[in-house]
């Protein structure tokens, strides 16, 4: 029997949202008992703009071709995934709703029309699909029952982020990075990815280790990255900026599928001393291609690293406006900076590791595997 899903989200965005309805569709694609429609909604900002370029061109086109809802159409199941969040039924269809929650909770101004989502949970008749424990753990402090929420985590492209040793050689010099050592951070620059605090501990391992570098990825196009970054170094002490401001590169603009792959692929670690996050899938994409994680302890990495290619940084729970977050320790992060740096033999055993334990569990096809078993069970 063949079934319908109706997917409305966004597409050809630089924007984690876009990407992962994406990946997830191109995979629904390759399901031969599913007839698949998509319907484009709005950007929340007029400022975002549709772009092309991030995937394969073949990639982009089975995407382009996805058929548009019938006017009256009726369908098995309806998965929506944008921002902000919109509980809206869809008639004689069971609706799944995509959230997160990075803070503990839902405030109303995630939601579409700035209501309630405690009020609006009671009377929504579907699923809310969300990426990990710490997110669900939100959903639930927000009203959501247990019964309601699926969790069901993000993925990778095990081709796309398959990097192996003449690869990451090549990519090294290439870029004329042999002789260092590149810690990588991928993120919008906002509050909650802690750049302050990466930058000021970057500087003490600087002062360590001359040949650190440390490579930061941002989305200019949407969130202004490259100008939160300059807020950021304003911030540090002239002590702190003469050490890092000859050893950090960054990148703003919009970076193909490959070429953020080439980023990971030319790095020796990736560090997240994130306070606020409902998955991270830089994380996992940079564990896939075998790098060391240092991540934040307690928070939704917990979901998808082990100890085989992950160093925790200690962290505190503190009440915020917008919630609770994590307080990533400084001295634990420099320790777990420097550690990755002297322990060759623990890089080594994170590249096999890793990608081992991504590709295990962690892929699109993983992830569209429970999507189906819950929109259709």
């Amino acid at each position: 029997m063949c079934r319908t899903l109706l997917v409305q989200g966004w597409r050809f965005l630089p924007h984690s949202y876009a990407l992962v309805n994406a990946f997830q569709c191109l995979e629904l694609l390759r399901r031969p008992a599913l007839r698949l429609f998509h319907e484009d909604l709005r950007f929340p900002s007029t400022t975002w703009q549709p772009a092309k370029g991030i995937l394969e061109d073949r990639e982009e086109a089975l995407l382009e071709a996805i058929e548009k809802p019938p006017a009256g159409s009726r369908f098995d199941a309806t998965f929506r995934i944008t921002y902000p969040f919109d509980l809206s039924p869809v008639v004689e269809c069971k609706t799944f709703v995509f959230m997160t929650s990075e803070h503990l909770l839902v405030p109303p101004a995630d939601m579409a029309r700035d209501l309630s989502f405690a009020k609006l949970a009671r009377r929504f008749d579907g699923v809310f699909i969300t990426p990990s424990h710490w997110s669900k753990t939100g959903l639930l402090n927000s009203g959501a029952s247990e019964s309601q929420i699926a969790v069901i985590p993000h993925g990778i492209d095990p081709q796309a982020f398959e990097i192996s040793p003449e690869r990451r050689s090549s990519a090294r010099g290439n870029a004329g990075l042999e002789e260092e050592f590149v810690f990588l951070h991928v993120g919008a620059m906002t509050k909650g990815k802690n750049v302050g605090l990466l930058l000021r501990a970057f500087a003490e391992i600087v002062n360590r280790h001359e040949n650190a570098r440390l490579i930061l990825k941002g989305v200019d196009s949407l969130y202004r990255s490259d100008r939160m970054l300059k807020e950021v170094l304003a911030s540090l002490t002239t002590r702190e900026l003469d050490a890092v401001q000859s050893r950090v590169t960054y990148y703003g603009g919009q970076f193909s599928l490959s070429e953020m792959s080439n980023l990971y692929a030319l790095s020796d670690a990736y560090v997240t001393p994130y306070s606020a996050e409902a998955f991270n899938l830089p994380a996992l994409e940079a564990a896939a291609c075998g790098l060391p994680v240092i991540c934040t302890d307690g928070g939704p990495t917990d979901d998808f690293t082990t100890d085989d290619f992950a160093l925790k940084i200690n962290a505190s729970i503190r009440p915020t406006e917008f919630g609770i977050e994590l307080a990533p320790d400084f001295e634990s992060l420099v320790s777990q900076m420097d550690h990755v740096l002297t322990h060759p033999a623990f890089c080594d055993h994170a590249r096999e590791r890793g990608p081992e334990y991504i590709r295990s569990g962690f892929t699109w096809s993983h992830v569209v595997d429970q999507l189906l078993k819950v929109f259709f069970q």
